[in-house]
């Protein structure tokens, strides 16, 4: 159980590049499992602009 939270970028596209932990869960795989699940995502971006966002895992 814990919470990860990453800060990322993503363009155009809606990938999600530039990946950074922002806080960890305190637990390896946790951090490992939400950098993978954050790179299978894809985003609807409202603009042709690069966007900044940040997002919390959580998993019990």
């Amino acid at each position: 159980m814990g919470t990860t939270e990453l800060t990322f970028n993503y363009g155009p596209d809606g990938k999600a590049v530039n990946i950074r932990l922002r806080k960890s869960s305190g637990y390896a795989v946790l951090d490992e499992a939400a950098f993978e699940a954050l790179a299978l995502c894809v985003f609807r971006p409202d603009s042709t602009d690069t966007q900044s966002v940040s997002y919390r895992f959580h998993m019990q």
